[in-house]
């Protein structure tokens, strides 16, 4: 069946450009020279030239088409991971997926069919853009058809129904029977690219449109191509229809503009090209922009990927300034950010360096705190990892940063003291060893006193067009809950390398529908690794003492889109890989990102990783009232969408102002990592754990995610805070959490606390936290324990700058 459309595309092509009628002034043809042979050598010169385009495209790209070249490779390196597992989950006995084979070979057959009607249409009308319209089209398919010719020589992937579905590249035997990509998808959508060009309607692009995703739907249900190879023959083709539109359309007829995907000089935000630091995650600004968030004055703010920088921020505000009439408590917000951010409201040119802050803590903890969130639980979280122990903990340090063109740096560093400790039993620790399947060899030890200068957020930034890259000690909040499961600042900061997407961008032609977007890719090095297991046998490990002289590597990649003002949803990913004995190369780096199942063997383990959705959304009816979040995990799976029952969530919701009490706000929400038949013997805890990289998902112990929840949990989380005034805040807040009886004895801990941040003209903030802590975890005591944790903090931000104009 597929050979006689080739037959057909051919004829309709060769009738279409011999025929010497077709002699218009137009560019997809010549004018009418006497000749006939003219005219199908004019249109092998365009397919030619436009043969030349697309092949040199990748040559001429700009920094500005990383919007949208990242998203649509991350798209396909998601694809191509999940490309086996989707393809083996469809049911044969689906009507569509019965009569799928039919569907696409017929829409196919239509459109190649359609396409020359058109130009004779136009022929027997006199219809001057009936003809080039099908003449567009005829010659945007026999592009594609050369084009995925050419990727099926190289690429020649096996199909989902050979060698066990599993969509190897050039293992497929024959060129001609290669998967990747779609020749189905290509010639539909560069068809349909032309068509919704050349009839720039609604209508003409939903059927246009809609006839191209069927068939391409049809080609995945037949099981002929993987997901992948559809999304990117689909992509592909769509750019070719635009290249042949754009290159030979007679602009003396109608049809629609191809438009471009890069801004104008007038159109580029003046600070778009200047490197920003980032406001650091324990800053007053993300709760109050959150709050303006909700109460519908900023719609472009993406919550599940932090942090921002202070640009970005300042990009907020002046989306603000235009909702802020009829809104008191946004007035009020807006009114203190635009004074931490004026510096950036003025706009581009001023290049500063500045002392941002210093702070001194202390914080007095009466009674045994919980300090072990990987196997018990944490008394302080989210605090960059910081040391604490029974007795008084100090705390004292500075932050700087400064923004020069497309250069900016940060710098935070404090000197820490924490108390030293008893440490737990030798029979504790040897429970932990068994549970972690770690040998028994590490004999517990006191904890010593921590008395340490140590850097915490700690970068340099280049910014290049509006993507920033940034090396040095950094932290990510990659969730819109109190706790998200993939990224936090729970853990110290990892030193990493980091391209971020600092503004939402919108993706060009068909994608737009998605909204605008942001998306940042990181490689980061974990510290404080002590086992890692190098055979294929679980238990059996490699240690090196008290740390590994090689750290595993984490690679991770976050996109967040908002199709709409009140929608906003995220998919990401991590993956730790390398370490002793699994040296990073480009094959164990290609089964990082790309393969969608594990192996076993030395250069084949793909590594630990880890996948999340998230979304967010503003109810209706309560847009300024009431939004709604969710949080999703899963290890080793594709995403938590595909595998609902082995993913673990966090629902909450957040209220912006209750009735009658405009300045309280009140969010609750709830996780669980406990699921029922997902927990490694002997012990190992499914979630955080992995069976190669024994300390899990933690950076100098403490877990990089959620450590309320930790690895078998069931948690509580609520607050609600009294916004005295834009920068005068009291928060009143609960957690709660239970383990499972069957990971370490399991437990339970509940905390009650009180917060208040006070800001005196606005440049000293006075901070007071107070928690009161009832624990029971069977291991740890026999008995049920408290303990009450005050903290106080002193910030004097004197915003000392040095000040320069471009």
């Amino acid at each position: 069946m597929f050979s006689r459309l080739y037959k057909l595309l051919a004829f309709v092509a060769f009738i279409t450009v011999c025929d010497p009628a077709v002699t218009q002034s137009s560019s997809a043809l010549p004018a009418a020279s006497g000749s006939a042979s003219a005219v199908p050598a004019q249109f092998l010169t365009n397919v030619a030239q436009d043969q030349k385009a697309i092949w040199t495209s990748p040559f001429k790209a700009k920094i500005e088409d990383l919007n949208w070249l990242v998203p649509v490779a991350g798209i396909t390196a998601g694809l191509i991971n999940a490309d086996s597992e989707l393809s083996s989950r469809i049911s044969p006995n689906n009507a569509f997926v019965r009569h799928s084979g039919t569907i696409s070979n017929a829409g196919l057959a239509l459109t190649v069919a359609g396409g020359g009607g058109l130009y004779f249409l136009g022929r027997l009308h006199g219809d001057d853009h009936q003809r080039e319209a099908g003449i567009l089209t005829v010659e945007a398919m026999t592009n594609s058809l050369i084009v995925v010719e050419g990727l099926k020589l190289f690429t020649q992937r096996e199909r989902p129904t050979d060698a066990g579905g599993q969509g190897r590249f050039w293992k497929a035997g024959s060129p001609w029977n290669s998967s990747f990509p779609s020749t189905h998808a290509m010639l539909m959508w560069s068809a349909a690219s032309v068509l919704a060009h050349e009839y720039p309607s609604r209508l003409t692009a939903v059927l246009a449109y809609g006839l191209a995703s069927t068939v391409s739907a049809a080609r995945v249900a037949s099981r002929d191509h993987f997901p992948s190879d559809v999304f990117v023959g689909s992509a592909l083709g769509w750019f070719i229809g635009r290249q042949v539109y754009a290159a030979h359309h007679d602009a003396d007829l109608p049809g629609g503009g191809w438009g471009t995907f890069h801004k104008s000089e007038a159109e580029k935000s003046p600070q778009e090209d200047r490197a920003s630091v980032y406001v650091p995650l324990d800053s007053w600004v993300y709760p109050a922009l959150d709050r303006l968030i909700a109460l519908g004055v900023i719609n472009s703010g993406m919550q599940g990927l932090k942090p921002w920088t202070r640009a970005e921020c300042a990009r907020m505000l002046e989306e603000a300034s235009d909702a802020l009439d009829d809104n008191a408590e946004g007035a009020r917000l807006y009114s203190a950010l635009t004074r931490e951010f004026a510096t950036e409201l003025r706009g581009s040119g001023t290049n500063y360096a500045s002392l941002d802050s210093l702070y001194v803590r202390a914080t007095s903890i009466s009674g045994p705190p919980l300090t072990d969130s990987y196997h018990f639980a944490q008394t302080l979280v989210n605090d960059y990892g910081r040391p604490y122990e029974r007795g008084m903990n100090y705390v004292s340090g500075f932050s700087a940063g400064g923004s020069s063109g497309a250069l900016a740096f940060y710098v935070r560093g404090e000197y820490e003291h924490a108390p030293s400790a008893a440490g737990v039993s030798q029979a504790v620790q040897d429970q932990i060893q068994l549970a972690d399947v770690k040998p028994l060899v590490q004999p517990a030890s006191p904890i010593a006193a921590f008395n340490r200068l140590r850097l915490l957020d700690t970068y340099v930034t280049l910014n290049l067009r509006g993507w920033q890259a940034s090396f040095g000690k950094q932290s990510l909040w990659l969730g819109p809950g109190e706790d998200p499961f993939l990224s936090s600042n729970n853990a110290e900061p990892l030193y990493m390398f980091r391209v971020d997407q600092t503004s939402p961008k919108k993706l060009p032609g068909f994608m737009g529908f998605l909204g605008p977007y942001r998306t940042e890719f990181w490689i980061g090095k974990l510290t404080g690794q002590h086992f890692i297991n190098t055979q294929d046998v679980p238990g059996i490990v490699f240690s090196l003492g008290r740390s590994l002289s090689r750290q595993p590597m984490l690679n991770g990649l976050k996109v967040n889109f908002k199709p709409t003002p009140n929608f906003e949803f995220g998919v990401g990913r991590t993956g730790l890989w390398g370490g002793p004995d699994f040296p990073i190369t480009l094959h164990t780096t290609r089964l990082s990102f790309l393969s969608s199942g594990n192996a076993i063997g030395r250069g084949n383990d793909p590594g630990d990783r880890r996948s999340t959705f998230d979304f967010s959304y503003r109810i209706p009816g309560l847009r300024k009232w009431l939004t709604l979040y969710e949080d999703s995990f899963v290890e080793d799976e594709i995403s938590p969408i595909g595998y609902p029952r082995r993913a673990a969530h966090e629902p909450g919701i957040y209220i912006s102002h209750l009735p009658r009490l405009s300045h309280l706000d009140l969010r609750a929400e709830a996780a669980y990592t406990n699921l029922p038949g997902l927990i490694q013997a002997p012990g190992g805890g499914f979630f955080y754990w992995n069976v190669r990289y024994l300390d899990g998902y933690t950076n100098k112990g403490n877990i990089v995610g959620d450590a309320t929840t930790g690895r078998q949990g069931i948690s509580y989380r609520a607050n609600t805070t009294y916004w005295i005034s834009s920068d005068k805040t009291i928060q009143l807040g609960f957690r709660s959490n239970n383990v499972d009886s069957f990971f370490l004895h399991g437990g339970n801990f509940r905390d009650v606390y009180l917060n208040s941040r006070w800001s005196l003209r606005h440049a000293v903030w006075l901070e007071s936290f107070i928690q009161y802590e009832r624990w029971n975890f069977p291991l740890l005591s026999t008995q049920r324990k408290t303990d009450v944790t005050a903290s106080f903090q002193v910030t004097w931000e004197p915003k000392w700058k040095v000040q320069s104009r471009d």
